[in-house]
């Protein structure tokens, strides 16, 4: 309860605090290069499958 009651307070003095951490944009690029790899190999698999 004391927590919050300091979360509440610094929030009414305007102290919001430090900003959240999110990730960063070169894990974003790193997630897309995997996920486009991976669906031209489903797209490769599946032409050479129909030959």
């Amino acid at each position: 309860m004391a927590a919050a009651n300091s979360e509440r307070a610094m929030h009414a003095r305007g102290d919001l605090g430090q900003p959240q951490r999110v990730a960063s944009a070169q894990v974003y690029r790193y997630l897309a290069t995997a996920i486009a790899l991976g669906g031209l190999v489903f797209t490769l698999g599946g032409l050479l499958e129909l030959a």
